[in-house]
């Protein structure tokens, strides 16, 4: 499985049991706007040149932020790991050429990825504590 499906899948199937109960609080929303952001990249067969996939990931880095307005300070650390996550897999990607191909730029950005998933797999954690866990 590629690097940015992989990185969908993963967080829609962590999506599932964080936030089911959204009348619970105003972060689950955000939770919930933060997932549909990182669900709106692009497969495998669609990634472009390394500035779009940048531009992909600062739209998931918005989210991010909202999510932490959302929060009001009770997930920081988890929340500061991954917008610090989104942040250097966004910086990685725009140092390459712009318009470098992704078939170049992909196998470059595996790591920062890994990161963004475990950061987000934190989040998951701590936010199904917050918003139920649907059982």
């Amino acid at each position: 499985m590629g690097m940015q499906r992989w990185f969908t899948v993963a967080v829609l199937a962590l999506a599932v049991s964080a936030c089911s109960d959204a009348d619970e609080s105003s972060l689950c929303p955000a939770f919930d706007d933060f997932v549909t952001a990182a669900a709106a990249l692009p497969g495998d067969d669609d990634l472009g040149a390394a500035d779009a996939a940048a531009d992909e990931v600062g739209a998931i880095r918005a989210a991010a932020d909202q999510l932490a307005a959302a929060d009001d300070g009770r997930h920081q650390a988890t929340l500061q790991a991954l917008t610090t996550s989104l942040d250097d897999l966004e910086r990685t990607l725009r140092s390459f050429e712009p318009d470098l191909d992704a078939a170049t730029w992909r196998p470059l950005v595996f790591d920062s990825v890994d990161d963004v998933v475990d950061a987000f797999a934190a989040l998951d954690e701590a936010l199904a504590q917050e918003c139920g866990d649907g059982d």
